[in-house]
Formats: C-alpha cells, sequence, structure tokens
C-alpha cells in the first residue's frame, strides 16, 4: 500500500512482485534468544552424549539412558533430553520418536539411536561419532564468531584510528610544509 502511495502503480507492481522473497527472507531469520540455545544445545550436547554413552556401556538400555542424563543436565540440553525419552517411552515405534529429532540440532542424535533401532547396530560407537561431530560443529562455529568479530570491527576502527592517523602522523607534515613555504 506503501507504493502505491509512493510510487503509483508501479510500486504497487514492485511490492507485489517482491513479497514473497521478503517474506521468505524474514521466515528464516532466527531470534537471539533461539541462536542463544542452538549455541548452547551444541556446545552442551559432547558432554551430554558421552555421558548417555557410558550409562549405555553401564547396560542401561538407550531409553533410560537418555532419561538419566537428562535429569541431571543443565538447560537446555536436559529439557530437550527428557522430552525425546518421553516420546520414545509413549511412541509404538522407538525410531519414529527418534526420528522426530529431525530439523534439530539434536537431529544426528535421534537418527544414530533410529539406526540402532531398526538395524540393531551398536549404540555406543554411533553416540561416540555423534559427540564427535558436534564437537567439531561447535569449533567450527566459535571460529566463525571470531572471525565475525575482526569484520565487524573494521569500520569503527577505521573511523577511530584514521582521525588519530591524521592529526598526528599527517597534520604536523602539512603544517611544516606550509610553514617552509610562507618563510
Amino acid at each position: 500500500m506503501g507504493g502505491w502511495l509512493l510510487f503509483g502503480a508501479i510500486g504497487l507492481v514492485v511490492g507485489a512482485a517482491a513479497a514473497p522473497f521478503v517474506h521468505r527472507q524474514a521466515g528464516r531469520w532466527e531470534s537471539s534468544r533461539d541462536v542463544r540455545r542452538r549455541v548452547q544445545l551444541v556446545r552442551g550436547a559432547p558432554l551430554a552424549l558421552d555421558l548417555v554413552a557410558a550409562v549405555l556401556e553401564a547396560g542401561r538400555s538407550p531409553h533410560e539412558a537418555v532419561l538419566a542424563v537428562a535429569a541431571h543436565a543443565p538447560d537446555p540440553i536436559g529439557p530437550e533430553l527428557q522430552a525425546v525419552a518421553l516420546r520414545v517411552r509413549l511412541a509404538a515405534d522407538p525410531a519414529t520418536a527418534w526420528r522426530s529429532l529431525d530439523g534439530d540440532v539434536l537431529e544426528p542424535v535421534g537418527r544414530a539411536f533410529a539406526r540402532a533401532e531398526t538395524s540393531g547396530a551398536a549404540i555406543v560407537p554411533l553416540i561416540r561419532d555423534t559427540a564427535d561431530d558436534l564437537r567439531r560443529a561447535d569449533r567450527a562455529q566459535r571460529r566463525e564468531m571470531v572471525g565475525r568479530v575482526g569484520v565487524r570491527t573494521t569500520v569503527p576502527m577505521g573511523l577511530c584510528l584514521l582521525p588519530a592517523f591524521v592529526l598526528v602522523g599527517v597534520a604536523p607534515t602539512v603544517i611544516a610544509v606550509v610553514g617552509s613555504v610562507r618563510m
């Protein structure tokens, strides 16, 4: 509507053409709370998975192992694991319940448990591999965040240092040259 008021029919057509693109892009944005939660999940999941693997090696079932670790894990990994364990207990097919994690940070965990449920594969090596993958993802995420700091500080540093460089380095030279030309 604003396009119609400002630019007439052309603005209305351009706005209608751009609306699906803008809607799709806006749908991809994450709130800072969601980003923080995802980062905490990626950081906390490897240790929780190591504990799940240890409980599994002690002879517990996958459901019991996840429930035992979820009871003592901090937020947000504890409640997430507890919800999955409850879904597994209520589901007729545990593999389907584990696949409910698709699209989440813990998706590899769900795939590993679902694979073990359907194929009978040993779960502990799959869990340890998943924990290692999540550790690598965490390191990559931290490296990316560190790289962004350098990019984000370039303009403010330039705006602070350029005037100082001009005042300390260039201005005295220009004053000296102008002073020597006058005499």
